[in-house]
């Protein structure tokens, strides 16, 4: 008995993890189609890994990530796409709008992350940065990009060495969202 209410609970719970990721297949994007290794190694200028494509939840969507090491250290680049068809999908949120709406208000509202929103002008139809992830609302996609870039020179202090590379992870994730916004469909 006790063996067959483990398999049932196991078979449940593969169940809620797998359920996500299949009602979404069809709807979600190519994360490393519509960025590529060419394009991260265009960005930083150095050979990075293969794209890593996962399925992402809260948003539902895609990621691909793309890395390398330099000085002792992981750096790299992270593009996620979530369209409206995937998010409806998920059953939490409506669209790709209504996530960016709901993202915008959180971090416009609470501390340390009202500090660090900005918003992007000119980026798609809407767009902010949170300190560390650009948000780029593009029709029903919603692209999310996170780069983690290394960090030359010297700096009279953390909070300087701390804003150069906000500054630097910033224009790099503008330029490679740049890149995806056109391909998008």
């Amino acid at each position: 008995m006790k063996s067959r209410v483990l398999s049932i609970g196991l078979a449940l719970v593969c169940a809620w993890f797998m359920t996500p990721t299949l009602a979404r297949a069809g709807a979600s994007a190519d994360a490393c189609g519509l960025y590529t290794r060419a394009d991260a190694e265009g960005l930083f200028s150095q050979t990075v890994s293969d794209g890593v494509s996962r399925t992402t939840m809260f948003p539902a969507g895609e990621s691909c990530r793309y890395s390398f090491t330099a000085k002792g250290d992981s750096y790299g680049i992270t593009v996620r796409i979530s369209t409206s068809a995937a998010i409806r999908e998920e059953g939490i949120n409506d669209s790709a709008a209504d996530v960016m709406t709901r993202q915008k208000k959180a971090r416009q509202a609470g501390g340390h992350a009202a500090e660090t929103f900005s918003p992007v002008p000119g980026l798609g139809d809407d767009a902010f940065w949170n300190g560390s992830d650009l948000w780029v609302l593009q029709g029903d996609a919603l692209v999310v990009v996170t780069v983690h870039s290394v960090l030359e020179g010297s700096f009279k202090d953390m909070t300087a060495a701390r804003k150069a590379r906000e500054d630097q992870d910033l224009a790099l994730s503008q330029k490679a969202a740049q890149t995806v916004l056109p391909r998008l469909k």
